[in-house]
Parts: C-alpha cells; sequence; structure tokens
C-alpha cells in the first residue's frame, strides 16, 4: 500500500468513526433514559380559526379514570394535573404574559383524547375514528377562535407528577425553530384543559393540554 493510498484511507477511517460517534449519543442517551424510566416523546399541534360549536354536552366538573384495571390512581393524576397547571402559569408570568384559566371543558376533551390514546397506545393528535383537534374541543362546548395542543407520553409511570412536569418542562425548554410546544404554551390563548393518565398495563403516562382562546 503506497502513500497515498494509507492517506485516503486514513481520511475515510476518521470520517467513518465520526459519523459512528454522532449516531452512537442518542442511542446511549435513550438508553440512559429507559433505564432510568425517564423515556418521554412529547408531539404538538396548533389550529387556528373559527368555527361553529355543535351543541355541546354537560362536562363533568372533574373527569375521572374508568376502573377497567389499566389507570392508576386519580388522586395522583389530579396532583400531576395541578403540577402542570402550575408549571404553565410559572412560564407565562415569567414572560410577561397573563395566566391560563382552567376550563372543565378543555379538560374533558383532554381526558377523552389520553383515554383514545391509551386505548391505541399510540401517542396521536388523531386516533382512527377520532374527530380532529378543533372539532373535539368544539364538541367540549368550547367556541374558540384559536386552539392549540400539546401531547406526551413518559414511561415514569410510578411517579405521576414528576413525570407530568418533566415533559411540560421539556417542552418549555425547546428552542426555535422546533418550539411547537412552547409556542402553544407561551401563546394568546387565554383558558387550558389538562389531563394526564397513568396506564398501568403499557406502564406510560399520558399527558394532554388543550388551549383555546374563546371568541
Amino acid at each position: 500500500m503506497n502513500r497515498k493510498t494509507r492517506f485516503y484511507l486514513t481520511i475515510a477511517l476518521a470520517i467513518l468513526l465520526f459519523v459512528l460517534v454522532r449516531a452512537w449519543s442518542p442511542i446511549m442517551q435513550f438508553i440512559q433514559q429507559i433505564q432510568h424510566g425517564r423515556a418521554t416523546t412529547v408531539t404538538t399541534t396548533h389550529v387556528t380559526g373559527v368555527v361553529t360549536p355543535t351543541p355541546p354536552f354537560q362536562p363533568n366538573s372533574a373527569p375521572s379514570s374508568s376502573g377497567n384495571g389499566q389507570i392508576g390512581s386519580a388522586s395522583g393524576e389530579t396532583q400531576a394535573a395541578n403540577a402542570v397547571f402550575n408549571q404553565i402559569n410559572a412560564a407565562r408570568a415569567q414572560a410577561g404574559l397573563a395566566a391560563l384559566q382552567w376550563s372543565n371543558m378543555l379538560v374533558n376533551s383532554a381526558h377523552k383524547h389520553n383515554l383514545a390514546m391509551i386505548a391505541a397506545n399510540q401517542l396521536s393528535h388523531q386516533l382512527p375514528n377520532e374527530p380532529e383537534l378543533g372539532t373535539r374541543i368544539s364538541q367540549a362546548g368550547v367556541n374558540w377562535t384559536l386552539a392549540a395542543e400539546n401531547i406526551g407520553e413518559s414511561s415514569d409511570y410510578l411517579d405521576p407528577p414528576d413525570a407530568a412536569t418533566s415533559l411540560d418542562q421539556a417542552m418549555l425548554d425547546e428552542k426555535p425553530p422546533d418550539d411547537g410546544h412552547r409556542q402553544n404554551i407561551l401563546s394568546n390563548a387565554a383558558i387550558i384543559g389538562i389531563d394526564v393518565l397513568v396506564d398501568t398495563q403499557n406502564q406510560k403516562v399520558w399527558l394532554t393540554e388543550d388551549f383555546a382562546r374563546t371568541a
């Protein structure tokens, strides 16, 4: 092997090593998250427009989990939702924004969506045979001009408040241009509904945050 060939081979190996190191780093981070029960996924959607809501049903003041053997303690879930609510309003205050008001109608919408995600064991803003976000919020009785949603899942199902607030904090920590969750939290929405469900069957915590501004 001549000197020129060895030179090019050395360059090629250096490039290959760089690519492998870049690829290995996120893999190791994910493995560490799994080991600590902290693997999380979040996704966001945002829609604006004016709709005429369908005749609303009467929402429950505090939707509770059904006793089907796969959903955890309602008290822990309520505590988690309240913790996320306080965290969001603290972030808004720090940004000089008005606090969001709690909406039981949006809680009902978020709760139904969490149940749909649990049934499918899938993180998605729209499951098969489920209305899209704007329609869901309208069906909950909200006459909205802005609607947005953040959803997330965590494997830290043994500590719902920590799992939910960690998911929300990950959203707040986003940086432009990939900061859709953060933009929803710091938007000009006026009301919010937050639902947290512990899915013991799939060992997950599901979080849905529904935001709206009313007409």
